[in-house]
């Protein structure tokens, strides 16, 4: 095997290590990616999991319309799969592009994918080369060990109708 094909591998084997994902996982990934890609401006929002197969991440906040803010946000992560830490970063971001969008332009009407989202998801993947995405194909998940099988067998079947 050549030495371009063996650094193939090993780098292979490095970017899909399996992770059980955490809270703490989270709050330290949320930090970093916000340094990196926000400019450290999003405050730290809660972090919890998330018992789903069918939704990888979720952002939530509660707003105050009078004063215009948001009082409470935070970010839920399914603990349904084994992450790599090329799918965490994916998922993880596009939660905060909507704490993004949310914080800066507090409610502005637009769906939750809408123009300034796709904006700044476009933007970042551009300038950093990432692959965040609107929908991201679950098939490329491994189920986390212990997680029930069920809800996947049973979401295939709704699908051939």
């Amino acid at each position: 095997m050549s030495r371009t094909r063996i650094r193939r591998k090993v780098t292979q084997l490095i970017t899909t290590k399996a992770m059980i994902i955490t809270t703490d996982i989270l709050a330290d990934r949320f930090a970093k990616y916000n340094k990196l890609y926000f400019d450290d401006e999003l405050p730290t929002p809660d972090f919890f999991l998330l018992k789903s197969y069918s939704k990888l991440g979720m952002f939530r906040f509660i707003e105050i319309r009078s004063r215009r803010t948001i009082k409470y946000v935070k970010i839920l992560i399914s603990c349904y799969y084994d992450w790599t830490e090329k799918q965490l970063r994916s998922v993880l971001v596009h939660e905060m592009i909507h704490y993004y969008v949310e914080y800066n332009y507090f409610h502005n009407g637009q769906p939750h994918h809408g123009e300034l989202f796709t904006n700044k998801m476009n933007e970042l993947n551009k300038k950093y080369h990432l692959n965040i995405e609107v929908v991201t194909n679950i098939d490329k998940f491994k189920v986390a060990k212990g997680a029930p099988i069920l809800p996947r067998i049973a979401a295939f079947f709704t699908t051939l109708r």
